[in-house]
């Protein structure tokens, strides 16, 4: 059967949950909506699937990986980890490489890529050997920016045969640029060239993007005029965004104004709704206000639906222009309409209000979403920017407390934390910060406490316990 229709008959469970309570038909009312609207992401989304169930609703196949795939998108990770556990658990069907690529995805954001390796090597290796799983561990790696590893993989996918296309040579060299290994890059895409793999756009775009992280204006217009006079490629509005980037990073604002129009005229009716939102982000950084509002008026006027990402794109937009009054206009209006709850939105106006040393304003955002550890980071991060390290601990610990398996922390607010209370020779508050790191599962603390007593050093042997790929950088 194309779509399993599950109807699970089972004992009532003892708990109601409230939001559904009755059995009254709401208008439009679906399984996906009630998903999206249980935001918590510290609350089991299986009760909410069960809840589902239990008033006798049916639920397909094809929805729970739309649901799936719906909470990939808006980073509710751990959420799309569950419904999947649960789908596994109940047979829900045949599962396909395809599932089990995603699987792997999901338990390296949820459980760090330690368990995403266990998982990956109980695989029959019959059923590992595929261009999918390999290609999703390969992103897992790439994701965390454990370039060895990566670069390691690449390799047997090579021997393997899975060096399919430019897919996974796109991937690396995404990596290497975020790895700053410019020379690594310019090696791969001579390997491209050297086995016959096309360029496709992203290929371009990925090579044009890093120009502008280097500012080499110079090699940006040599690549982009020999890009503009390939017959085989189709170039499109992001080549010349990532150009307009490049142009403005390197100071020479008006050739980028230029590009990013030229960019505009290239945006097509299937292509809009990301192309204004990396748009308003470039006339922010460019400072162009107006353009800005433009590009937002014509975002809501052309476009169906209410988007999380447009509002990330214009609320950056603002913060990079120094409207904070405007931040706070378009901030009232999500709050007051959006449908789909999205963790990215708060935490990005908690990083906005950091940078500008507003930190009574990020903690009042902080309110939204206090059981997620990143929100109590970046408040760490803000205040160690503002110099009130004892502030920053205090968040910091907070961070450890409702963090959960495969957290990896912030290594620069971690050190720095660790050193501050080192410096003050507060032997309790070290020992608490091993007991907490402990509890939450992330250390042993019985050998970092016997080094507590002796002098310094103590963040790096945290960051060595812990395992150098479980710490951001």
């Amino acid at each position: 059967m194309n779509h399993l229709l599950l109807r699970l008959l089972r004992p009532k469970p003892n708990y109601i949950p409230r939001s559904f309570s009755t059995r009254t038909a709401v208008p439009n009312d679906t399984l996906q909506r009630r998903v999206a609207r249980a935001g918590d992401p510290s609350a089991s989304i299986v009760r909410v699937l069960e809840g589902w169930l239990d008033e006798g609703n049916l639920v397909k196949t094809k929805e729970l990986h739309s649901i799936v795939k719906m909470l990939r998108k808006f980073s509710r990770f751990s959420h799309a980890l569950q419904i999947s556990d649960w789908m596994s658990e109940h047979r829900v069907h045949d599962i396909s490489d395809g599932d089990i690529a995603i699987r792997l995805d999901l338990i390296a954001k949820v459980n760090g890529l330690r368990e995403a390796e266990t998982f990956f090597e109980k695989i029959p290796i019959e059923r590992r050997r595929n261009y999918h799983l390999y290609g999703s561990l390969l992103n897992c790696y790439a994701s965390k920016k454990i370039l060895h590893k990566a670069e390691q993989l690449f390799h047997q996918m090579r021997d393997l045969g899975f060096l399919i296309g430019c897919l996974p040579y796109n991937v690396m060299l995404n990596l290497y640029i975020r790895c700053g290994e410019y020379p690594k890059l310019e090696n791969l895409l001579q390997e491209m060239e050297e086995r016959n793999v096309e360029r496709d756009i992203f290929t371009v775009n990925t090579r044009l993007h890093a120009y502008s992280l280097v500012s080499d204006v110079e090699g940006m217009e040599k690549f982009l005029a020999s890009c503009e006079s390939d017959p085989e490629l189709e170039l499109d509005w992001r080549t010349y965004a990532d150009a307009a980037n490049a142009y403005i990073k390197g100071g020479s604002r008006e050739k980028g104004l230029e590009m990013l129009r030229r960019s505009e005229e290239l945006v097509n009716p299937q292509k809009r709704k990301h192309a204004y939102e990396v748009l308003m982000s470039f006339y922010g950084a460019a400072g162009e206000k107006q353009e800005v509002y433009r590009l937002w008026g014509l975002y809501k006027e052309e476009l169906d639906g209410f988007y999380n990402a447009g509002y990330m794109s214009v609320i950056s937009a603002l913060f990079k222009v120094g409207d904070i009054e405007g931040v706070e206009r378009i901030m009232e209006e999500w709050e007051s309409g959006h449908a789909l709850f999205d963790v990215r939105i708060p935490h990005l106006l908690i990083t906005g209000y950091c940078k500008k040393g507003m930190m009574e304003k990020a903690e009042g955002v902080a309110k939204m979403v206090p059981g997620e550890a990143s929100t109590w980071e970046r408040l760490a991060l803000g205040y160690r920017m503002a110099g009130e390290m004892e502030k920053a601990v205090e968040r910091w610990k907070k961070a450890i407390e409702v963090s959960q398996r495969g957290w990896r922390p912030h290594k620069v607010v971690m050190m720095s934390c660790v050193d501050y209370v080192e410096g003050q020779r507060d032997m309790e508050g070290l020992r608490k910060i091993l007991r907490l790191l402990s509890e939450r599962g992330h250390v042993s603390c019985d050998q970092l406490l016997y080094d507590v007593k002796e002098a310094g050093g103590l963040g790096w042997k945290i960051v060595d316990a812990m395992g150098s790929s479980q710490v951001q950088d």
